[in-house]
């Protein structure tokens, strides 16, 4: 058993989140001040030609005053930022005992939550860039039917409590599922299964993800940032700087490049014989861990850029909300995708059939 005493979560925690959420309001501050500053340029400018005054000294006095309060302002909330962020961590609490885990969060106002371990679907741990600086760790877990991501998680353990957590949760989470009770008699006649599945495991070893797939995610998201910088680039293009602006779609391009190589290089399935796991690590990283009992199902999909070069995605559904965006191979081919589906639907129908 388990609890914030005895299993604490590591001071730095108060930096970092300090940090996090400074950074936050400071691009939104910068965003306003930038916003506020060049689009009354056009304005003033304009004036000062229809009415012969001063163009560049007025200009340069409005935008540095705009500048000068922005910043101001922004570093006003960093002391109230600090004093939140070191009570929340003070009045963070969490108690893992044997038959549901407990916990209650809030400086303000309080909330607590419990969650039942029988109802445990994944379980996973990430670390954002921040929390790779610091050391910490974030252990979520998922569980059936719960709606609320403000309880299915702990954030800002170090390593040795973050393996400890989830060692605990892996062993609550062997436990059975009541709803499935129903279907042991009928799937553990299914012996072919059985022999079949037995000491069975698969990986990305002998199974790749393709080459392909840096190509697809680029396209992918070097569009979604090119509309976010056409909105800044109207303002490019408003000073006539045409140059820089094509140049901002190349830069945008041979960092979504790099970025994609990064992640083929770290991504890594393995499926064992009583659990699977998936990393994937670029700035941050993320290992998502798989019951073989609490899959729902296993679907075999394609995207257009995915039907161009022949690339399939597979996504493990069970009944957490979040299984969708963590329990995803993107990029097999068609062989390899096939394999992996057949194995985890046997697994699946193996492990059922055991409870």
């Amino acid at each position: 058993m388990y609890n914030s005493q005895n299993l604490p979560l590591s001071p730095k925690k108060v930096i970092k989140k300090t940090i996090a959420r400074y950074l936050r309001l400071f691009w939104v501050w910068i965003w306003l001040i930038f916003f506020g500053a060049f689009s009354i340029l056009p304005f003033f400018s304009a004036r000062s030609r229809l009415y012969g005054g001063p163009k560049i000294p007025l200009i340069d006095q409005i935008i540095l005053k705009v500048i000068l309060i922005g910043l101001a302002i922004l570093f006003f909330p960093l002391i109230p930022i600090v004093i939140y962020e070191y009570f929340y961590y003070k009045f963070y609490y969490y108690d893992f005992a044997e038959d549901r885990a407990k916990i209650k969060k809030g400086v303000i106002s309080q909330a607590t939550g419990f969650v039942r371990y029988e109802r445990l679907q994944n379980i996973y741990v990430d670390q954002d860039i921040l929390d790779r600086i610091f050391g910490l760790y974030d252990v979520h877990y998922e569980t059936a039917g719960e709606r609320s991501g403000f309880y299915s998680h702990v954030d800002g353990l170090n390593k040795e409590n973050a393996d400890k957590l989830v060692a605990f949760l892996e062993e609550k989470a062997k436990q059975p599922i009541p709803s499935q009770e129903k279907e042991k008699k009928e799937i553990t006649k299914q012996e072919p299964v059985q022999e079949k599945i037995e000491g069975k495991e698969i990986s990305i070893r002998e199974y790749p993800l393709s080459r392909s797939i840096i190509i697809v995610r680029t396209i992918v998201l070097s569009i979604v940032f090119s509309i976010l910088f056409s909105c800044f680039g109207i303002f490019l293009l408003a000073f006539n700087a045409i140059g820089i602006f094509l140049m901002g779609f190349l830069v945008i391009f041979v960092l979504c490049w790099i970025y994609n190589q990064v992640w083929y290089k770290n991504f890594y399935f393995h499926f064992g014989q009583e659990k699977g796991e998936i990393r994937s690590k670029v700035i941050g990283q993320s290992i998502s861990y798989l019951y073989y009992d609490r899959i729902q199902n296993v679907n075999l999909s394609q995207s257009a850029l995915g039907r161009l070069f022949g690339i399939y995605t597979i996504t493990i559904e069970t009944a957490g909300e979040k299984a969708w965006m963590r329990l995803v191979i993107d990029g097999l081919p068609k062989e390899g995708a096939e394999k992996v589906k057949e194995f985890l639907l046997e697994k699946a129908r193996y492990y059922r059939g055991r409870l």
